[in-house]
């Protein structure tokens, strides 16, 4: 499957996600500052988010994905995605792992009072985009703030 990419109409329609996702208070605690800095570049979007918590049965986890446009693609998968898997997989202790998503198209779910008509769970197309997942498992609290701060700095800039 070839890759699609982020165009002007595509920028817009997740700025516009992100802006309903924010109102409804559904990114995690810590992140929006990061989330909203990263949608001010003019080559990416964020488009899914977490920010996990720690639990006796659980370890931290955390993670982002992005959409990105063609002029980018090169510096994400040679730079930026290298960087990350390498600083942020530390000895036993945290894992970082970055990949692509191809673009898909999801089946069509109804807006309920629980999902709020969230368009990445009732618009079919919202991940029929290439996307780029960055994942950090493990590691304490201060090295997730790290990795989303790093997500922030590089991205935001790009």
């Amino acid at each position: 499957m070839s890759r699609i990419y982020l165009n002007e109409s595509l920028k817009k329609y997740y700025a516009n996600c992100l802006k309903k996702e924010i109102k409804l208070n559904n990114i995690d605690d810590g992140i929006v500052e990061h989330i909203i800095s990263i949608s001010q570049s003019n080559s990416v979007r964020p488009t899914f988010s977490k920010r996990g918590k720690a639990s006796i049965k659980k370890k931290l986890h955390s993670y982002l994905r992005v959409s990105f446009t063609k002029e980018m693609e090169e510096k994400l998968f040679t730079e930026i995605m290298p960087f990350f898997e390498k600083y942020f997989s530390i000895n036993q202790k945290s894992e970082c792992n970055c990949k692509e998503l191809l673009p898909y198209i999801q089946d069509m779910r109804q807006t309920t009072e629980h999902n709020e008509g969230a368009k990445w769970l009732v618009d079919p197309k919202y991940h029929n985009i290439s996307q780029i997942l960055f994942v950090l498992n493990g590691g304490d609290r201060e090295l997730h703030n790290k990795f989303w701060t790093e997500l922030d700095n590089r991205l935001s800039i790009l």
